[in-house]
Protein backbone atom coordinates (compact mmCIF):
# COMPACT_ATOMS: atom_id res chain seq x y z
CA UNK A 1 0.00 0.00 0.00
CA UNK A 2 2.88 2.36 0.71
CA UNK A 3 4.07 2.04 -2.88
CA UNK A 4 0.64 3.10 -4.15
CA UNK A 5 0.69 6.21 -1.99
CA UNK A 6 4.24 7.00 -3.01
CA UNK A 7 3.25 6.57 -6.65
CA UNK A 8 0.41 9.04 -6.16
CA UNK A 9 2.79 11.52 -4.56
CA UNK A 10 5.26 11.19 -7.44
CA UNK A 11 2.46 11.68 -9.96
CA UNK A 12 1.25 14.79 -8.13
CA UNK A 13 4.81 16.13 -8.21
CA UNK A 14 5.06 15.23 -11.92
CA UNK A 15 7.89 12.78 -11.22
CA UNK A 16 6.39 10.24 -13.58
CA UNK A 17 9.42 7.99 -14.09
CA UNK A 18 9.72 7.64 -10.31
CA UNK A 19 6.01 6.87 -10.09
CA UNK A 20 6.38 4.14 -12.70
CA UNK A 21 9.24 2.58 -10.74
CA UNK A 22 7.41 2.41 -7.43
CA UNK A 23 4.13 1.29 -9.00
CA UNK A 24 5.94 -1.54 -10.77
CA UNK A 25 7.39 -2.50 -7.40
CA UNK A 26 3.89 -2.50 -5.92
CA UNK A 27 2.67 -4.83 -8.66
CA UNK A 28 5.62 -7.14 -8.07
CA UNK A 29 4.67 -7.37 -4.39
CA UNK A 30 0.89 -7.38 -4.85
CA UNK A 31 0.10 -8.73 -8.35
CA UNK A 32 -3.56 -9.33 -7.54
CA UNK A 33 -4.30 -5.70 -6.65
CA UNK A 34 -5.94 -3.96 -9.63
CA UNK A 35 -5.29 -0.51 -8.15
CA UNK A 36 -1.60 -0.90 -8.88
CA UNK A 37 -2.27 -1.70 -12.53
CA UNK A 38 -4.70 1.19 -12.85
CA UNK A 39 -2.28 3.70 -11.37
CA UNK A 40 0.58 2.33 -13.45
CA UNK A 41 -1.56 2.69 -16.56
CA UNK A 42 -2.28 6.26 -15.60
CA UNK A 43 1.41 6.98 -15.00
CA UNK A 44 2.33 5.45 -18.35
CA UNK A 45 -0.28 7.57 -20.08
CA UNK A 46 1.16 10.71 -18.47
CA UNK A 47 4.59 9.63 -19.70
CA UNK A 48 3.25 9.22 -23.23
CA UNK A 49 3.78 5.44 -23.16
CA UNK A 50 0.31 4.65 -24.42
CA UNK A 51 0.96 1.01 -25.28
CA UNK A 52 1.96 0.18 -21.71
CA UNK A 53 -0.89 2.31 -20.42
CA UNK A 54 -3.35 0.29 -22.48
CA UNK A 55 -1.85 -3.01 -21.33
CA UNK A 56 -2.23 -2.05 -17.69
CA UNK A 57 -5.80 -0.82 -18.07
CA UNK A 58 -6.61 -4.09 -19.85
CA UNK A 59 -5.07 -5.98 -16.93
CA UNK A 60 -7.47 -4.17 -14.61
CA UNK A 61 -10.39 -5.36 -16.74
CA UNK A 62 -9.10 -8.92 -16.64
CA UNK A 63 -9.31 -8.74 -12.85
CA UNK A 64 -12.49 -6.62 -12.67
CA UNK A 65 -14.44 -6.87 -15.93
CA UNK A 66 -16.88 -4.08 -15.03
CA UNK A 67 -14.38 -1.41 -13.97
CA UNK A 68 -15.81 1.68 -15.69
CA UNK A 69 -12.71 3.83 -15.18
CA UNK A 70 -10.47 1.27 -16.85
CA UNK A 71 -13.02 0.84 -19.66
CA UNK A 72 -13.15 4.61 -20.21
CA UNK A 73 -9.37 4.94 -20.32
CA UNK A 74 -9.11 2.09 -22.81
CA UNK A 75 -11.76 3.70 -25.01
CA UNK A 76 -9.93 7.04 -24.89
CA UNK A 77 -6.59 5.46 -25.80
CA UNK A 78 -8.14 3.45 -28.64
CA UNK A 79 -9.89 6.54 -29.99
CA UNK A 80 -6.62 8.47 -29.85
CA UNK A 81 -4.93 5.63 -31.74
CA UNK A 82 -7.67 5.60 -34.40
CA UNK A 83 -7.31 9.35 -34.91
CA UNK A 84 -3.54 8.96 -35.25
CA UNK A 85 -2.82 11.00 -32.14
CA UNK A 86 -0.68 8.27 -30.65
Amino acid sequence: MAYLMLGDIYIAQQLISEAVKVLRQHIFLAPSNPDGYFRLGYAYSLAGDYNNALLNFQRVLEMHPYDKDAENNIEILRAMRERGEI
